[in-house]
């Protein structure tokens, strides 16, 4: 009921919008607090320039274990707010699916600029960087 009121105060008419204001709220929070920790490891361990600077998007996309975490959640509050467990997991499911679709580019682009892999550009050089893998 709480829950119902504070979407309510958000403007929000339904939980399904209050989700999205809750998702976007994670999506920062979880980019400002990997990125923010990997920047400060960086720099304490004094680590290659391009490392702490990149390293945070690396971080970003999600793993399948927060959906199983996110399950273990919902079935546990579903027993005291089924209105609390509906945006638990709808907040952390469409984090998952966002950030699998964004920080995933974004990973790459950051590898990139890391200088931990090469833009692939045909298929041929795909191979040669198969080759120099398997020399080394």
């Amino acid at each position: 009921m709480h829950l119902q009121k504070s979407v309510q105060l958000l403007g929000c008419t339904s939980l399904v919008t209050g989700a999205g204001v809750f998702t976007a709220v994670y999506i920062l929070s979880r980019a400002v607090g990997k990125g923010g920790s990997a920047y400060l490891g960086g720099k304490i361990t004094k680590a290659d320039p391009r490392v702490t600077k990149w390293l945070g998007f690396t971080l970003l996309p999600h793993s399948g274990v927060a959906l199983v975490f996110t399950g273990i959640a919902v079935n546990t509050f579903t027993a005291i707010d089924a209105s609390l467990a509906a945006v638990i997991s709808g907040t952390i499911v469409a984090a998952a699916i966002i950030n699998e679709i964004i920080a995933v580019i974004l990973a790459k682009v950051a590898f990139q600029k890391a200088g931990e892999i090469r833009p692939v550009a045909d298929e041929k050089s795909v191979a040669v960087q198969a080759e120099e893998c398997s020399d080394q």
